[in-house]
């Protein structure tokens, strides 16, 4: 009786041992399957990445070759460095004065922009112009400087007279870096703007002037 139960036992155990090794033979197949499924679909995602080529010729979309980056500067240190002054740019104040309600910016020029941007010469610092820009009946309208001077961190300017009407700024720039630096809501010049009409003073204001590199 005990060696029938012994059999008995022994019996069970063999079974339940083969049932059990071929579970885990089941998982492992239809596993691997699955893994090699998931591999399939990483690499085909993989795939459809979009390749991002840059133009060498455009000296905006990449840094050159002997690029070193211990080599450049923080922005902060160009906003509080006179080195990096850079004067270049759109100048314009909020609201409207009496006197000036047409008047939008005031734009500084001190770079060659008049070349191909592949041209050698193009940026190339030169003597200091602009004008500034007043809101025409049906385009802007602009008034070249005559007189330019940006000096110990002033600004002055006259500008040519048209239709008897010319500017006159005296003033002093708040900011010695680079403006591109900044927020777009600092005042970085300040200072009196005159017009006058036939040489007579018909308004005169202490504005504190915005800048923008660009104007849409």
């Amino acid at each position: 009786m005990k060696l029938r139960n012994i059999l008995f036992y022994f019996a069970v155990g063999l079974t339940t041992l083969f049932f059990g090794l071929a579970w885990v033979g089941v998982y492992n197949f239809f596993g691997s399957n699955n893994l090699d499924t998931d591999q399939e679909i990483v690499k085909l995602q993989k795939t459809e990445v979009e390749v991002v080529e840059f133009d060498i010729n455009d000296p905006e979309s990449v840094l050159p070759i002997h690029f070193e980056e211990d080599k450049l500067t923080s922005p902060h240190v160009d906003e509080n460095n006179s080195e990096y002054f850079d004067p270049e740019g759109f100048y314009f104040f909020d609201g409207f004065p009496n006197g000036f309600e047409d008047f939008l910016y005031i734009k500084i020029n001190n770079k060659n922009f008049d070349v191909a941007k592949t041209d050698n010469h193009y940026g190339d610092l030169v003597a200091l112009n602009g004008y500034v820009i007043l809101d025409g009946k049906n385009r802007d309208k602009q008034i070249r400087f005559e007189e330019i001077n940006i000096a110990d961190g002033k600004l002055h300017f006259v500008t040519e007279t048209e239709d008897g009407i010319k500017y006159e700024f005296n003033g002093d720039f708040l900011v010695k870096g680079n403006f591109y630096t900044l927020d777009e809501n600092t005042k970085v010049l300040s200072g009196t703007l005159t017009k006058k009409l036939d040489d007579k003073i018909v308004a005169k204001n202490d504005l504190t002037f915005n800048w923008t590199l660009e104007t849409e």
